[in-house]
């Protein structure tokens, strides 16, 4: 496999890519804040960029995954990354109506292949409530 370095990885609520190839993100986020567990949040979105070296084109299993505090898995989503040639390329990974059940610290990795290029955590906090 060509070297493969990851760039960065965001939390955000919306990220598109333009007609001129443009990366945009939307709405970042560092932590999730709930008032009680089970809580669903509706949609979240999760942006990763790789940097291909050589010059070649080929395609690369692609994957993100997000684990519990327990390090049970909380969701993945699998992709087919295609490299054309040197430069960066973009994995989105949206994840819908996710129901999170406990509070801490979560995982979030993105693999190529049987390869962990990079981890990211984030804080899922209880909240309490104003009282009135």
């Amino acid at each position: 496999m060509e070297k493969i370095t990851l760039d960065f990885v965001h939390l955000c609520e919306y990220s598109l890519i333009d007609m001129t190839g443009k990366l945009s993100l939307i709405g970042l986020f560092e932590n999730f804040n709930f008032s009680a567990f089970p809580s669903i949040f509706p949609k979240f979105t999760v942006v990763a960029t790789l940097r291909f070296a050589t010059s070649g084109k080929a395609d690369y299993p692609a994957r993100v995954v997000i684990l519990n505090p327990d390090g049970t898995e909380f969701g993945k989503a699998d992709y087919s990354l295609r490299a054309q040639g040197p430069g960066l390329a973009v994995l989105n990974a949206n994840f819908v109506n996710r129901e999170f059940h406990m509070p801490g610290e979560y995982s979030l990795e993105i693999w190529i292949g049987d390869k962990r290029l990079g981890r990211k955590t984030f804080t899922v906090t209880l909240i309490e409530q104003a009282k009135q």
